[in-house]
């Protein structure tokens, strides 16, 4: 009895995530889709590489509180009420995203 090996295929990688399920960003006028560019970029570039040291350690990354006051979104009160300069389905987006 012969003892072949089975080829191993290599995993195809992964799609990258879609947090737009619904496709709703198409529905974006111009200026708020710039706007959602601009928020997944700091996502990818400024969180994503540091995120999990926070996720591990069960903190804040406080360092990144003036980037993101840079991206001039508006604020959320204690009331939870928001107070953004964006549509709501723009702010919805980004923060999905």
């Amino acid at each position: 009895m012969s003892t072949a090996s089975k080829e191993v295929k290599p995993h195809k990688p992964l799609p990258p995530p879609n947090s737009d399920f619904y496709q709703l960003a198409e529905t974006l006028p111009p200026e708020d889709l710039a706007t959602l560019k601009q928020v997944r970029s700091f996502m990818e570039n400024k969180v994503a590489p540091i995120i999990n040291k926070y996720w591990i350690e069960d903190s804040f990354p406080f360092e990144l509180l003036p980037a993101f006051k840079d991206l001039n979104l508006g604020i959320i009160t204690c009331l939870n009420i928001n107070q953004s300069f964006l549509n709501t389905t723009t702010y919805g987006i980004s923060w999905i995203s």
